[in-house]
């Protein structure tokens, strides 16, 4: 039986770890976020395999926590599924529909129609999360170093990737005002009027 708290604790500690560049913060501002997102959304939509949407919460990152800046993330963290989910309990089925959620996730069609459910649920979950707390304050700060105007387009391609991330439209009347003002930020374009 697939044992969730042994990974959330596995996960989390390697996540508080230096070299890990967002070991601060990565834990409580993004994977607690998308957790309880994923808990909200697998209430609205039952038929979603609870367990693998949480499984997914602490696996979908793996790479980026174990990798430096510019190593293949994803490569990193499909070799993490397959090697490490069965010390966890995972069963081969359950880990072969992880890695199907996996590989959905990171091929970005535009809201994926015919994803599955906890595709659907994780990769929403994962681009919301970016609009609850700091995500973008954060971002600033440990990029400091960087030219604003490449810190300002850099902002602006994650927001649009996020867009296209979220799959599921009832969180839709909660993101879209966020992004909004998170991309108001982010534009150089400013109007010819601010007040009418």
């Amino acid at each position: 039986m697939a044992d969730l708290a042994a990974l959330k604790d596995h996960v989390c500690a390697l996540a508080h770890q230096p070299p890990f560049i967002h070991a601060a913060w990565f834990v409580e501002h993004h994977l607690v976020i998308i957790e309880q997102l994923v808990q909200e959304l697998c209430d609205r939509h039952p038929a979603a395999d609870r367990t693998l949407c949480l499984a997914m919460v602490w696996v979908h990152d793996w790479g980026k926590i174990l990798t430096n800046k510019g190593d293949d993330e994803e490569d990193a963290t499909r070799a993490q599924i397959r090697a490490t989910l069965p010390t966890f309990g995972f069963s081969p089925t359950e880990i072969a529909k992880i890695q199907t959620i996996y590989e959905e996730m990171e091929s970005l069609k535009p809201h994926g129609p015919d994803y599955l459910v906890e595709t659907k649920i994780i990769s929403t979950a994962d681009a919301t999360s970016h609009y609850i707390g700091p995500f973008f304050a954060i971002y600033f700060q440990e990029y400091h170093h960087l030219p604003l105007v490449d810190l300002i387009a850099g902002n602006q391609r994650k927001i649009a990737r996020d867009f296209q991330k979220i799959l599921l439209p009832e969180v839709l009347p909660l993101v879209q005002p966020r992004m909004q003002l998170i991309a108001e930020y982010h534009t150089v374009n400013r109007p010819q009027r601010w007040l009418a």
